[in-house]
């Protein structure tokens, strides 16, 4: 037997062989420079495209960009319900991510074995798992081959379960004339660089109930929401003059750093009253205001 490169054989190809490399033609580099342009590098306009444009392409009523399919599956499952002491069936022939939001939530996976065939979670065996505590069933569409859908929809009725779809491998994928994504409650998408869709990072999760959407979406945004933002508008534009009106003697400049600094310290010295720094570098500017008393309360409504 030849000996292995890595232990100073013969590398059986001349170039290294990348992990996952898309297809990436003018158009995506187009796109990504155009992003860099508008100036919106985090959530923004075109996200909120992306969302539109999956969802129609998932027949799926709403969708909801995510930063991975982990963190889909694992908001899934917290507007689902599941926490501690539940327990969740699931495949063990999957990524770890898989089983990992299922203790994130404080539950327990319950693995069931997969038919030999698809690789997918043999149906025949979920209801011999299942107990008092089941909350959840999770099935993974290995490879993008679909899971028995209308059999695991079933079993999730019968027991009065929720399905969360692992769809990771299937953006792409029909069940019997319905898209992926427009079957279950919810569904999780993967758009890692290895995927067959991919913006090199990032998730998607499709639900089917607007109030699941507007949980999930209060939720992945720490609670700001059009509702409770509109509801201090007027207040935040009274602190925006108040700002202005402050620094209203202070000369324009120009947004290098050899300017841009001793501009902000000048701020600082005459807002705040702090003296300047000059290991300082000032990221953000903290603002103390007794215009929006209400700012502080808690958060009572999603």
């Amino acid at each position: 037997m030849s000996q292995l490169a890595c232990e100073g054989g013969r590398p059986v190809r001349p170039d290294f062989l990348v992990f996952g490399r898309p297809q990436i033609e003018e158009a995506e580099i187009q796109e990504v420079v155009d992003t860099l342009r508008s100036g919106w590098i985090g959530f923004g306009p075109k996200c909120l495209r992306f969302e539109e444009d999956f969802a129609a392409y998932t027949r799926a009523p709403h969708a909801l960009s995510m930063n991975s399919a982990t963190a889909a599956l694992h908001l899934a499952l917290v507007d689902a319900g599941v926490g501690p002491g539940d327990e969740v069936v699931t495949t063990p022939l999957t990524f770890c991510a898989t089983a990992n939001v299922i203790a994130h939530v404080g539950a327990r996976p319950v693995f069931v074995d997969v038919d030999e065939r698809t690789q997918n979670l043999d149906v025949s065996r979920i209801e011999s798992v299942l107990s008092p505590r089941t909350k959840a069933i999770v099935p993974v569409h290995m490879c993008g081959w679909p899971c028995d859908m209308n059999a695991i929809g079933g079993i999730a009725e019968r027991w009065g379960l929720t399905v969360i779809e692992d769809a990771a491998h299937a953006a792409e994928t029909w069940y019997e004339g319905r898209k992926v994504g427009s079957i279950s409650p919810y569904t999780a998408f993967s758009f890692y660089a290895t995927k067959n869709m991919t913006t090199a990072e990032g998730g998607m999760l499709t639900v089917t109930a607007r109030a699941s959407h507007d949980r999930i979406k209060a939720l992945f945004q720490r609670g700001f929401t059009p509702k409770r933002i509109a509801a201090h508008e007027d207040e935040i534009r009274e602190i925006a003059r108040d700002v202005l009106d402050r620094t209203e003697g202070l000369d324009e400049c120009d947004l290098v750093d050899d300017v841009a600094q001793p501009f902000v310290a000048r701020v600082i010295g005459t807002f705040m009253g702090l003296p300047p720094g000059d290991d300082v570098v000032w990221a953000r500017l903290m603002i103390r205001s007794s215009i929006v008393p209400t700012c502080g309360e808690p958060l009572r409504e999603t």
